[in-house]
């Protein structure tokens, strides 16, 4: 049996010269028909596809489900404790109290958006609050000369890619997820492990994540930018409000622990080789 993780050897999986059960799991994308011709020739050797989240599912058993091709999911699942420790590491930076977002500074990721929002919230309210964006990326430039244009140079601070975001996650007022797109949200997830009021931008990897038949986990908005200093307003600065959101968060996160995960993956491997 070969597991393919994420879809590694689609190019290449016709070179095979030994058929195998193969087993691809897909990371990214979200399940469409493929471009190249050999890539699409190549899906129907696969047997088994892992995806990380339901929007992704649907897709690939749109495409390919007719076709043979067995479609399962399992997210992403985290460590925990392993999360949790390293949050305990002190940080030498002072941003006072503060709002904060972990991702690349991508086009994708929507930090731009984040950051208008953020500035409408101080247009109208007198606060200490601030803004602290951890990741590195192309679009560091545009969003430095988004900063100054606004005048936000002392209340939003980029600092670039950590090796260890998880303090800064922790010692936040809210972590705030502003991306176009997911395959699926870890850094929402490890934001949750910490007992973080979180807020996102809505996709299917985010709705999967804080909605389910029976509650709501987080705030999901539409638009960032018009609706973060209402979300500020109205949930985070009030104990009550900040104090619910928080205890969902954790709660939420443990459906996501390696412990679950490892059935999960048991229950797979057993059906794939029955």
């Amino acid at each position: 049996m070969i597991i393919d993780y994420n879809m590694g050897l689609l190019r290449n999986l016709h070179k095979l010269k030994k058929k195998c059960l193969v087993v691809g799991w897909c990371h990214l994308g979200n399940g469409e028909k493929q471009k190249s011709r050999q890539k699409e020739e190549n899906m129907m050797l696969y047997d088994f596809i892992i995806t990380i989240n339901n929007e992704m599912k649907e897709e690939f058993e749109k495409n390919y489900g007719k076709k043979g091709i067995k479609i399962e999911k399992i997210v992403n699942f985290l460590d925990d404790n392993l999360v949790r420790k390293r949050a305990e590491v002190e940080i030498n930076e002072n941003f006072g109290e503060y709002l904060v977002s972990v991702g690349a500074l991508t086009e994708r990721k929507n930090h731009k958006e984040l950051i208008n929002g953020f500035n409408n919230y101080l247009k109208n309210n007198e606060t200490a609050l601030n803004l602290v964006i951890i990741g590195e990326g192309k679009e560091r430039i545009n969003l430095e000369n988004q900063i100054k244009k606004l005048r936000l140079e002392k209340r939003v601070f980029l600092l670039g890619r950590r090796e260890n975001p998880y303090p800064y996650i922790k010692n936040s007022k809210l972590f705030v997820l502003p991306s176009h797109f997911e395959g699926f949200p870890v850094v929402l997830m490890e934001a949750m492990i910490l007992g973080k009021m979180v807020v996102a931008k809505s996709n299917g990897a985010t709705r999967e994540v804080l909605n389910s038949k029976m509650d709501s986990y987080g705030i999901l908005v539409e638009n960032i930018e018009e609706t973060l200093q209402y979300v500020i307003k109205e949930q985070l600065e009030i104990d009550s409000n900040r104090k619910k959101w928080e205890e969902k968060s954790l709660l939420r996160s443990k459906e996501f622990s390696q412990e679950k995960a490892k059935i999960k993956i048991n229950n797979l491997i057993e059906k794939i080789l029955r």
